[in-house]
């Protein structure tokens, strides 16, 4: 009877041990996703703002190349 006891107890820790692991990998792994998410739209506007700027620079200097003030 006590070794029935003992395998019950041993298989329900096992299983929460399982359900916790899995709850601690999910956040670890929608953190690591959010982040990643977060790093490419960091990526992504930062390449925008560097086009922008590459835009304007070339506009001010086809002025100046044409007017020369």
């Amino acid at each position: 009877m006590p070794l029935l006891v003992l395998v019950i107890i041993s298989g329900v820790m096992s299983v929460s041990l399982d359900i916790l692991t899995s709850f601690i990998l999910g956040d670890i792994m929608t953190t690591i996703t959010t982040t990643t998410a977060v790093i490419n739209a960091t990526k992504f506007a930062s390449t925008l703002l560097r086009a922008r700027d590459a835009v304007l620079t070339s506009n001010v200097n086809d002025m100046y190349e044409n007017y020369q003030f």
